[in-house]
């Protein structure tokens, strides 16, 4: 017994989109619409939401020991949980570049706890963590295809104006130097 047209639209870094029709020429022009509303970033999902949430992500991550190679692990974490927090319900196919352009929108305009403004450098290191878990997701844990960070481009920095010192204060330096127990 036949079963009909069975059309399958796969893309890489997206997951597959199947359905099944009773006419060749349906399957055809269904799959040729799907891919094009894909490309064009319209197409949503109407399954379910995958059970790897960027919440799941953080934790694994955190649990599997992977922030003991950092240098500044206590920072990373800090990263890590502000965006548990902000994206964590979210499975990790609907996490897309706009969706974290917007985070790092926020991330820039919104003030810290002590008030101040965020650094643009900030915020890009806010941005690398996640992408840092993001890239442990796709190629130790298999659970995307690929890393929406990487379509996020970083703030641009500002130089840091070099300032040669007063006279004044290159006394002042030279005579604290002086009284300092420190040889160097």
């Amino acid at each position: 017994s036949f079963a009909g047209w069975r059309a399958s639209v796969r893309i890489k870094n997206h997951p597959p989109v199947c359905q099944q029709f009773d006419r060749k020429q349906e399957a055809l022009d269904w799959a040729s619409e799907i891919d094009r509303q894909i490309k064009l970033g319209k197409y949503r999902l109407k399954q379910e939401p995958q059970r790897n949430t960027v919440a799941n992500l953080i934790d694994r991550y955190i649990e599997d020991g992977v922030l003991e190679r950092h240098k500044a692990a206590k920072d990373t974490k800090r990263h890590l949980l502000y965006f548990r927090e902000r994206l964590g319900a979210y499975a990790l196919i609907y996490i897309t570049p706009d969706l974290l352009i917007a985070e790092q929108k926020r991330l820039l305009e919104e003030p810290t706890v002590k008030g101040l403004p965020r650094n643009p450098n900030t915020v890009n290191r806010y941005m690398a963590t996640l992408g840092g878990a993001f890239r442990y997701a796709c190629k130790n844990l298999h659970w995307t295809d690929g890393n929406p960070c990487s379509n996020v481009l970083k703030l641009k920095i500002k130089p840091v104006a070099r300032r040669t010192l007063k006279e004044e204060e290159e006394v002042c330096l030279l005579e604290a130097c002086k009284r300092s127990r420190n040889p160097y």
